[in-house]
């Protein structure tokens, strides 16, 4: 068994939207779908200003932009208009606005920075149970140096020993506090001061090494600008688009094939994801099965971002101890760990948590927002293939979407196809099409 090591990553920039699959040895093992949205989003700053009290000791908070966030535990004292730095906990979810906290984190490579902690400078540092014991204490000592009132540390990362590595912890500690320093002072009217890092940026940076290969210019254009990483840039390729509409296929897909025609079976449902193994007409080796479904299991968890609890009923008429440590070694490196139990329970069922850190791929590949951004790819890949999109035509929910919230992908697909597009209502549609100058459906 090989533990993945992320060597490629392929990106498409369309507008409202950035795809991105991370490759280990050629084969799929994460997506990201990372939207530009004006909406509120988990780990967005804002200066906010205090509102009417809410039911149990809450507060509401204007954020700008006629939006009303929540905070639930109110960690500070706030009076009705006062200003303050917020932190968004969950983005809007149905009716329901954002959900804040008055403890504000700023994130590095080595550790997070935030405020509003009490006591020692050493107690305000908080280093992880994995580092060794001595190590704990030397890093807090060295962090400890100089820190500020009221500022707290969570170290995520060893940047190791020696002068250089010291100055590199200092260094981003030290760009922390002037960050949050500025944003404290940032005028006093309610808006967004920082976005956090989208999902697609938080996949190319723990990939620290891999080879990005976008679509297209604008894709290459989107990671050389936002990510500064042109060091690690490939040529565009048209060829990335489809690999990527092929790793979104397979995320989705229930099946997964795994040796000698035996296969595994991943179905999500609302109490869990139930994976199931199916030796078909395979002759291989029980065991050797069970080992190969342990590997498939933990890349299809990662692949369709699945999260909560997992179930997995392995081939019983072989040993299974060898599997699941194998799973464990997998589960140690996810991005979002999980540890699997060393035997079966009494029914011989394996059963463990996946943290649930994000909407799942198939969430973030239905529903009409998707449709729409869906609607205006195809428009731009259209427009590189030589047929020209002058309209779309979709039901009135999608279209009230393209005129709306999703106006400026709208405005960038216009420019990238360069030509205005008009914008179609109609009921009887189920779906988005793209109509040229003559009204006819253009298709890739």
């Amino acid at each position: 068994m090989s533990v993945p090591h992320l060597d490629r990553i392929l990106l498409e920039a369309s507008p409202g939207e950035i795809r991105a699959v991370a490759l280990a040895d050629g084969v799929p093992w994460d997506i990201a779908i990372e939207r530009v949205t004006a909406a509120a989003g988990a780990g967005d700053i804002y200066m906010g200003r205090a509102g009417a009290e809410g039911p149990n000791g809450s507060r509401f908070f204007d954020i700008g932009e006629a939006e009303q966030a929540l905070l639930r535990k109110p960690r500070n004292e706030w009076t009705n208009g006062a200003y303050g730095l917020i932190q968004v906990l969950r983005g809007e979810a149905g009716d329901k606005g954002p959900r804040i906290t008055d403890r504000v984190w700023l994130d590095g490579v080595w550790l997070s920075l935030g405020q509003g902690a009490s006591g020692p400078a050493e107690d305000r540092i908080e280093a992880p149970r994995s580092f060794p014991k001595l190590r704990r204490a030397a890093l807090r000592r060295q962090l400890a140096r100089d820190l500020p009132r009221g500022i707290a540390i969570r170290l995520h990362a060893d940047p190791g020993q020696g002068i250089e590595a010291a100055r590199t912890l200092l260094d981003e500690r030290d760009r922390l506090i002037a960050a949050l320093s500025a944003l404290t002072a940032s005028e006093h009217r309610p808006k967004r001061l920082a976005r956090a890092a989208g999902d697609v940026t938080q996949l190319i940076t723990r990939a620290k090494v891999a080879k990005i290969a976008p679509a297209d210019p604008a894709s290459a254009a989107w990671a050389a600008s936002a990510l500064e990483y042109k060091s690690r840039l490939d040529a565009p390729d048209a060829a990335v688009a489809t690999a990527i509409d092929e790793a979104l296929d397979e995320a989705l897909s229930p099946e997964a094939e795994i040796l000698d025609g035996a296969r595994i079976w991943v179905e999500p449902t609302h109490a869990l994801i139930a994976v199931d193994i199916d030796v078909a007409q395979s002759i291989a080796d029980a065991g050797a099965i069970n080992d190969a479904a342990a590997h498939e299991i933990a890349r299809q968890l990662r692949l369709g971002r699945h999260g909560g609890l997992v179930v997995v009923d392995f081939l019983r008429r072989a040993p299974v101890r060898e599997s699941l440590r194998q799973m464990a070694e997998l589960g140690e490196v996810d991005p979002w760990p999980w540890v699997p139990p060393d035997k079966p329970d009494a029914l011989g069922l394996t059963s463990f948590a996946r943290p649930r850190m994000g909407p799942s791929v198939a969430e973030l590949t239905t529903g009409e927002t998707a449709m729409a951004l869906a609607a205006l790819r195809q428009a731009c890949r259209l427009a590189k293939n030589g047929a020209l999109p002058a309209a779309i035509a979709a039901p009135p929910a999608i279209i009230g979407l393209l005129q709306g919230p999703l106006s400026d992908a709208l405005a960038d697909t216009v420019s990238r196809v360069g030509q205005a597009i008009a914008l179609k209502r109609d009921q009887g549609l189920r779906s988005v099409q793209i109509l040229d100058g003559a009204g006819k459906r253009l298709e890739l």
